[in-house]
């Protein structure tokens, strides 16, 4: 059992340089989720129960949102919450952005646990509806805004965290992306891509697969290989499975 462990540990470390390395190729390396480039997208949408954030670093903030664009151009429409390490708490906001305009703040109080609903839709002549909803409390936020350079080119569902130097990733509770879609079908019909939270060439949270509906995953922190479980290692491994590394170390989730 002890040589069992080691030999997990050893795998699990391995695989995680190696997603390290690679990064996401075309997309920000501190994104993880789920993004599409299909032609004709129109609007993106997805729920999530606003997770507990517990830090003891002030410098750490992670944030949840969706969009359109960010990899074709040099804009995003974004909309979404975020939660910023304060001592052995965090405080949550809600936001949206034009990116590269900065981020606006919403008047709208957000608590861990609630249930979060974005979307940002494409209504034409690069007029984009940016809307949030507080399913918990009944709060709600819409705005229309004008972004010239955009061109709905790409959509995505996503867990972000800083790029900053002296700022780290908020150690949060894994967070379930539900309800996910685009243009009002599941997201899965996009063919999107899964991609890895990577901070300073290191995993910082891993991405499962998309539910069999196509409408919902998780994001989870990966904080250090020795805590990882056998479970754990069946989760990171998902994007790997239909690699060679996959193959060859498929023992690990048996």
């Amino acid at each position: 059992m002890r040589a069992r462990r080691a030999a997990l540990l050893v795998v699990v470390a391995f695989a995680a340089s190696c997603l390290a390395a690679c990064g996401n190729p075309g997309w920000p390396s501190n994104w993880g989720g789920y993004v599409t480039t299909v032609s004709g997208l129109r609007s993106v949408s997805a729920s999530w129960v606003q997770p507990c954030v517990f830090s003891s670093d002030s410098n750490s903030w992670v944030s949840f949102w969706v969009g359109l664009d960010g990899l074709h151009n040099t804009t995003v429409e974004q909309i979404g919450t975020e939660a910023d390490g304060s001592g052995q708490q965090a405080s949550c906001n809600a936001w949206f952005e034009l990116y590269p305009a900065p981020s606006q703040p919403i008047r709208m109080t957000v608590h861990p646990g609630d249930v979060m609903t974005a979307t940002v839709s494409c209504i034409g002549s690069h007029r984009f509806t940016l809307s949030l909803v507080d399913g918990t409390t009944g709060a709600s936020f819409s705005t229309t805004q004008v972004a010239q350079k955009a061109t709905a080119s790409c959509a995505e569902v996503i867990a972000e965290g800083p790029t900053e130097d002296g700022w780290a990733l908020a150690d949060f509770d894994s967070v379930r992306f539900t309800r996910c879609a685009c243009n009002g079908l599941p997201l899965g019909s996009y063919h999107p891509e899964q991609i890895t939270l990577v901070a300073k060439s290191h995993v910082e949270a891993t991405t499962s697969r998309l539910s069999t509906n196509g409408t919902s995953f998780a994001v989870t922190p990966f904080s250090t290989v020795a805590s990882v479980s056998r479970f754990d290692v069946a989760a990171f491994a998902a994007p790997l499975r239909s690699g060679v590394l996959a193959r060859r170390f498929s023992w690990l989730s048996d």
